[in-house]
């Protein structure tokens, strides 16, 4: 809707500069929309989807740090986050007392990696 919104205006303003017949106007509005959304659809997604990652309950431990509670291996483990522990896993081995920071979250189980000083 934006995008036709965007070439409503193009069409508006060329209009408004030289009249032309209205077949000529459809075929503008067409040619406007499709440039601007080969032009701006991957801008526009990057905007979208951050805005909804950053929103979403879910992601809100992603990219978090956090220190580890016990040692983390690929089976088990925990970690301290915002003063609650929560059990996690990690590819590598992360000692008791490591910071660690959260990529990936599965149900209440969080994945971990060491991060490197």
């Amino acid at each position: 809707m934006l995008l036709m919104g965007m070439a409503a205006l193009t069409l508006s303003l060329v209009t408004f500069l030289t009249p032309f017949g209205w077949v000529f106007q459809l075929g503008l509005f067409v040619l406007a929309t499709l440039m601007y959304t080969l032009l701006l659809k991957e801008n526009l997604k990057k905007i979208f989807r951050t805005r909804t990652y950053l929103n979403d309950p879910e992601n809100e431990f992603i990219g978090k740090k956090a220190i580890a509670l016990t040692d983390i291996n690929d089976l088990d483990g925990k970690i301290e986050f915002k003063g609650t522990q929560w059990p996690a896993t990690s590819e590598s081995l992360i000692l008791r007392g490591d910071e660690v920071e959260i990529i990936h979250q599965e149900s209440i189980n969080l994945h971990v990696k060491p991060i490197k000083d």
